[in-house]
């Protein structure tokens, strides 16, 4: 059996059956090296959390010394107290022994297995990376305008003169139960107060006309002159959402609002 034979016959061993008692016999350690590939590989292409930046760093800095190592040992030069005619028979063994001698690629697979598991703890450390990447409350936001059965309804000031100069919108999904909103304008409150979102949900409302609106969380404002975007947190299921209304109430919330300061409407 040939060195690529050979090698090709342990490598879909290990790939495929994973199982002892197929790998051919290996005094080298081969098979060894090559369970290391895979395993490497593996872990590469099943990472789902994020690795901290200080241990990326320290994996990148091990597995180009580990390779360095590696490459070094395959180029290394016989000792200086081997002579010719040594050199002469190493260099005339037949073709069976030849295939015992370590492959000079492990090292580099191993090390582009390395690299590959360092690269991909670090993208998804520093959030370059797609899994174990939270999307943001705008890029939810954008999903949702996108769908068919959203609905969207500009801000309209209400008579309170909190109100300011609001504007912004409110995007709302029935069927997934999610929502945001969006304000320009709003002003900053004092930190004994809130705003607090209401809805009025049309199923209830048909059913029981005096019945009171959902409550659909607190929130605060940061920065009233810049775009804030603040999710929708109802705390009943919302059968048809018909209207919404934002208010100003204490800082822990109302279980039913006064609607003494109604600062925005949408929908009515």
């Amino acid at each position: 059996m040939s060195s690529s034979e050979r090698l090709e016959r342990i490598a879909e061993a290990i790939v495929f059956a994973h199982d002892v008692e197929v790998l051919p016999a290996d005094g080298n350690g081969t098979t060894a090296e090559l369970e290391q590939v895979a395993a490497l590989a593996t872990a590469a292409l099943a990472i789902r959390e994020p690795v901290p930046a200080s241990l990326g760093a320290r994996l990148a800095a091990d597995g180009l010394a580990f390779c360095a190592e590696r490459n070094v040992r395959a180029a290394r030069i016989p000792p200086a107290g081997s002579s010719l005619r040594r050199i002469a028979i190493e260099d005339t063994k037949d073709v069976e022994q030849s295939t015992t001698a370590p492959n000079p690629f492990l090292p580099f697979l191993i090390g582009v297995a390395a690299v590959a598991l360092v690269w991909f703890g670090v993208t998804f450390a520093t959030g370059g990376g797609t899994a174990g990447t939270e999307p943001t409350t705008a890029t939810r936001l954008a999903a949702l305008e996108r769908r068919p059965d959203a609905r969207t309804l500009p801000w309209a000031a209400g008579p309170s003169p909190l109100a300011g100069r609001v504007q912004g919108k409110i995007v709302w999904s029935d069927n997934l139960q999610e929502g945001y909103m969006t304000f320009e304008g709003l002003p900053e409150l004092t930190p004994d107060l809130r705003y607090q979102l209401w809805i009025v949900d049309g199923s209830r409302v048909a059913n029981d006309p005096k019945s009171a609106p959902v409550d659909g969380g607190l929130f605060a404002i940061t920065d009233a002159a810049a775009r804030q975007v603040v999710p929708v947190q109802p705390h009943l299921r919302i059968g048809q959402a018909a209207a919404f209304v934002v208010t100003v109430e204490k800082a822990e919330g109302v279980v039913v609002s006064r609607q003494g300061d109604v600062v925005a409407t949408a929908g009515l």
